[in-house]
């Protein structure tokens, strides 16, 4: 270890969290990050929610400061973590999170990458417990070292680290970009092809291509109570997201609404679509996903064995198959 360089506890580094409980003010509306609101990619807060008190969830405890920095410590979610910024101060997190909350002389940027690194993440993995859903919890955390520097060399890595994750973001929207003109490219040549049809192409109604055609549940059969942060995620029409299902942590159904809502479980190869809003948004269901569970939103098409899927999801967005 370098001169000046010191292995401390979290416990020694952070200072005291406040914790409340919103239901004692039932007309307030609170921001609240729950453990899907991190994003694993970019590292960022991206999906707080408001929420009145009477309607806030019992985990939601923890109230956050600018700075302080979030990490989910449930098996799903562990790789969630995130540095509170300026516009959540005041926010309530889940007690799905750790809070750390740097004392003087520690930059909370540093807690930031610290907590990033392979080390600590296999260190969290080792230490969680339970069975259905494992999780690391506060004083084992709060027993963990991590190296930490003098301040002026804090300030230096963190400049180096902020300026590569700059470098990454811009070679990540150039990569957007360029997939997005490709993905235009394909669209025009696809019009194309099923504008000038060729020999051998024949008309028929879509019935005539599937085993089935099924709508999602009714709401009698799927209300919000039903929904679990672990579980079975719903596919509901802003799951589809371009070509591909995305699913939602805060809406997943346990093994008893499942087991009722045999009829709208998903298998592979199933096309999604959704029957609200835009016509023609429609994703095929990967292997992955098999199980998932058609939403209220939505209706699921099982095509016949000689049919591919990923080709009728591309007919199913077609202009003239819109109207």
């Amino acid at each position: 270890m370098r001169e000046g360089w010191e292995r401390k506890k979290i416990a020694d580094l952070v200072q005291p969290l406040t914790t409340i409980d919103p239901r004692k003010e039932p007309n307030k509306c609170f921001t609240y990050i729950d453990v899907s609101s991190v994003s694993r990619d970019t590292h960022k807060i991206v999906e707080p929610s408001s929420v009145k008190g009477a309607d806030a969830p019992s985990r939601a405890r923890r109230l956050v400061r600018m700075g302080d920095v979030i990490f989910a410590t449930i098996r799903p979610t562990l790789n969630r973590i995130a540095e509170v910024p300026s516009a959540l101060d005041g926010a309530v997190c889940s007690t799905g999170y750790f809070v750390l909350r740097p004392k003087p002389g520690i930059l909370s940027r540093f807690l930031f990458y610290s907590l990033l690194t392979a080390d600590f993440s296999d260190a969290m993995a080792a230490l969680q417990r339970g069975a259905a859903y494992p999780a690391v919890i506060d004083s084992d955390i709060k027993r963990h070292e991590l190296i930490i520097p003098p301040l002026p060399e804090q300030k230096r890595i963190v400049a180096i680290l902020d300026e590569a994750f700059a470098g990454i973001d811009t070679a990540v929207a150039n990569t957007e970009k360029n997939l997005a003109n490709a993905s235009e490219l394909f669209e025009s040549y696809l019009n194309s092809v099923f504008s000038q049809r060729g020999e051998g192409w024949i008309e028929q109604s879509l019935s005539k291509f599937v085993n089935s055609i099924s709508t999602g549940p009714f709401g009698s059969l799927l209300h919000k109570s039903d929904y679990v942060s672990e579980g079975a995620p719903l596919v509901n029409p802003i799951n589809i997201v371009g070509e591909v299902i995305v699913p939602d942590g805060r809406k997943m159904v346990g093994n008893v609404t499942k087991e009722r809502l045999q009829s709208y479980i998903l298998k592979a190869g199933d096309v999604v679509i959704a029957r609200r809003g835009e016509i023609g948004r429609c994703a095929v269901v990967s292997e992955t996903q098999r199980g998932w569970v058609c939403g209220t939103g939505c209706f699921f098409i099982r095509p016949l064995e000689a049919v591919n899927p990923h080709f009728l999801a591309h007919l199913l967005r077609e202009p003239l198959n819109k109207s």
